[in-house]
């Protein structure tokens, strides 16, 4: 059973003098023209811009691949070098090839030319030549414009469909112990990636925001979800699973997310992970507590893990990469006939790695993606025996608005 409490926790709120994402979006705009693939990850803190590629794995697709052999044999070969890219849900088709297939790599994990650390007052050059656009870091740091897109909800058609097939998913899940989180895709008009990869102030500690754009995809968006931040002798994952409404202004209660629904929910999701993170090493909890943002509160467990001597940084990335589903071999082949959509990024892994083979990953979420098909976002809900469909639709549409929150409650705009 998880303890749910509140007060100290590794999610808490921080505050930051400034904001390096504002620096580094000014980057990201005068890169925007270049067209080299770039990647930036990192918080109000710091951010770590990573430009053009030296070397790359592209897994294009993943059905009957085994691609922790792949990422180790290109991490092996590429040495102590920075590495940025992402893991895709559409990984999981090496093991259930009936998923659908997004129209872009599965998987694409670069050691880029250049790598640069933005901080609010400043930047160091960690990697390569950065003649020609140093320009942009230098200067304030001003906030960018405000991030809107249009679309970012469900219209009645959506709404009827996606009910139809959260129902199909009840009808597997039954009365057991399954779970099933299913997604559902969305077109988005005057998104502003750059902009939504600067937006919103006072996050919660475990947010990173990302932005990558290579030749296939651009992505951006802020995530929660903070999956695999350590090393391969011991990392930390915090799991999020659990959502309800807050209101404008107000205070998360916590016992107010003790529900049969919520707390079944999340120790579902909280026993697949440690399930997942056994087969390589040994797991402790540290702590479950309530994660505010706006529109909506959390659950979230953070775990520590210590994997075997023997375990890569593959192996790690392997077990942190969640599929939603439990039992999963069963959850994703259901999925399989349920969503019409490949995934592609969405739901899966977005990070760094450093020379020093440190690493940091979050779960690809609060995100829009743009590729030769369009502009679209993701989200979705998990199933267990205690959802209803119309409750699970409404959580979508929630989600979905919540791309476009600023990220402290009440504040419109970032502090300038």
């Amino acid at each position: 059973m998880i303890a749910i409490r509140s007060g100290d926790h590794p999610a808490a709120r921080r505050s930051t003098p400034g904001d390096a994402r504002w620096r580094a979006a000014a980057a990201l705009q005068h890169l925007a023209s270049d067209g080299a693939p770039v990647v930036a990850y990192g918080d109000e803190r710091a951010v770590v811009i990573a430009i053009g590629v030296d070397d790359e794995l592209v897994i294009d697709d993943a059905a009957g691949v085994d691609w922790p052999h792949r990422v180790s044999a290109f991490l092996g070969r590429v040495g102590p070098r920075h590495v940025v890219g992402y893991l895709g849900f559409d990984l999981h088709r090496a093991g259930v090839p009936a998923l659908r297939r997004a129209s872009y790599p599965a998987a694409w994990l670069a050691v880029p030319r250049s790598v640069v650390r933005v901080e609010p007052d400043g930047f160091t050059v960690l990697h390569g030549d950065t003649t020609g656009w140093l320009d942009a870091l230098t200067g304030p740091a001003r906030p960018p414009p405000r991030f809107a897109a249009t679309g970012l909800d469900l219209d009645a058609v959506a709404r009827a469909e996606l009910r139809a097939r959260m129902q199909r998913a009840l009808g597997w899940i039954g009365d057991g112990p399954r779970r099933l989180t299913v997604a559902h895709q969305v077109p988005v008009r005057g998104a502003d990636l750059t902009a939504l990869f600067a937006a919103g102030s006072g996050l919660p500690d475990t947010t990173r925001a990302f932005y990558l754009r290579n030749r296939w995809l651009t992505a951006a968006g802020r995530s929660p979800e903070l999956l695999a931040a350590g090393t391969r002798r011991a990392f930390t994952m915090h799991k999020l699973s659990g959502t309800m409404p807050l209101a404008p202004g107000a205070a998360p209660r916590i016992g107010a997310m003790a529900t049969p629904k919520i707390r079944g929910e999340h120790e579902s999701s909280i026993d697949s992970a440690v399930a997942a993170l056994s087969a390589i090493g040994t797991v402790q909890w540290l702590g479950t507590a309530a994660l505010p943002l706006p529109r909506m509160v959390h659950l979230m467990t953070a775990l520590r893990v210590m994997p075997h001597a023997g375990a890569s940084i593959a192996d790690c990335l392997r077990v942190a990469l969640p599929s939603g589903a439990r039992p999963e071999r069963d959850g994703l082949q259901q999925l399989a006939e349920l969503e019409r959509a490949g995934r592609g990024a969405y739901y899966g892994l977005i990070g760094v790695i450093a020379p020093d083979r440190s690493f940091s990953f979050s779960q690809v979420l609060r995100s829009l993606f743009t590729t030769g098909e369009g502009s679209f976002g993701w989200a979705g809900a998990a199933l267990t025996w205690a959802s209803t469909a119309d409750a699970e639709v409404e959580e979508v549409r929630l989600k979905l608005r919540g791309v476009t929150d600023p990220c402290d409650p009440g504040e419109d705009t970032p502090p300038g």
